[in-house]
């Protein structure tokens, strides 16, 4: 990925299903409303064999005139592996084995990203630059004893860029993120419905590369299967000011889920019944955040 495409790709780590993450952040701002309308959100660890598959279209307009209609089908492929590559000059701080989540956009590798086996992910690589776990500082509201409607989360990071070829760091990215529980409904896909809990959001990335500062903002919505966490639709609102091109730009991103296959159960299927405990509101953030950025890297 190079030129605009490539910056904006950075700020997509912003949206989707991998949640509110607070890893390792001391304690935030969270609000629980004190309602009975509390959501019984479960979830489970992704593990080797598990996939999953995703579309995305796109309507971008920029300040110069242009627009452009984007779409394209997204799989991420979830693998275990022993080591991290030395090229991530990772500390080593969490032993293996790891798990490894590839991306692919229309059949195309465009991302890696290493984690333990519980989910804490340590290396994030959009194939122009990386983050890492030494480098990224994250605060924000803890995982709940519970969920209710109207809840309100924060996300907040502060990571150092690496240059995914040679290591060197190439400039930040700061996340600011406000998360709210709206409510319980269907969505339907195709001949599929979810039974969701619908999360709304607003975010603001700033992003520093080679001594040029980028800003984006964004809005929007998320669905999460209440028996599986699985994201399963995400629609972004965003805009920006892309300064080394003396660029701003308005986009609308709507991603959904097309199928899943989890090695626990018997085939690729859109209803699980999974249930492995209460959801990570970490994992929900994370996963929101890395399909905004998606979607920007499509810009």
């Amino acid at each position: 990925m190079r030129s605009l495409k490539a910056i904006l790709y950075l700020f997509a780590c912003i949206i989707l299903v991998s949640g509110l993450i607070a890893c390792g952040g001391g304690g935030g701002n969270d609000s629980n409303n004190g309602n009975n309308n509390q959501i019984n959100l479960t979830s489970r660890q992704d593990q080797a064999g598990d996939s999953y598959t995703y579309s995305t279209s796109m309507e971008v307009t920029y300040s110069n005139g242009q627009t452009a209609s984007l779409s394209h089908t997204d799989v991420n492929t979830i693998s275990q592996v022993n080591t991290i590559p030395s090229k991530y000059s990772y500390s080593g701080t969490i032993s293996g084995p790891y798990l490894l989540d590839t991306g692919t956009e229309d059949g195309i590798i465009d991302s890696f990203e290493y984690s333990t086996i519980d989910g804490t992910e340590i290396i994030d690589d959009n194939l122009e630059t990386f983050t890492r776990i030494d480098d990224t500082t994250v605060t924000g509201s803890g995982d709940p004893d519970n969920v209710s409607i109207g809840d309100t989360f924060i996300y907040s990071e502060n990571a150092k860029l690496f240059d995914t070829i040679n290591g060197t760091q190439v400039g930040t990215r700061l996340i600011q993120a406000d998360f709210i529980v709206e409510k319980t409904e269907q969505i339907s896909i195709g001949a599929n419905t979810y039974n969701c809990v619908k999360i709304n959001f607003q975010m603001d990335e700033t992003l520093t590369k080679n001594s040029i500062t980028d800003t984006f903002n964004s809005t929007g919505s998320s669905w999460f299967e209440l028996t599986s966490g699985v994201m399963i639709r995400i629609a972004i609102n965003m805009s920006g000011t892309v300064n080394r091109y003396g660029l701003t730009f308005i986009a609308t991103s709507s991603t959904e889920l097309q199928n899943y296959n989890l090695v626990q159960t018997s085939s690729a299927k859109s209803a699980m019944s999974v249930s492995t405990g209460n959801i990570s509101l970490d994992t929900i953030s994370k996963a929101i955040i890395n399909e905004f950025n998606t979607s920007l890297s499509n810009l």
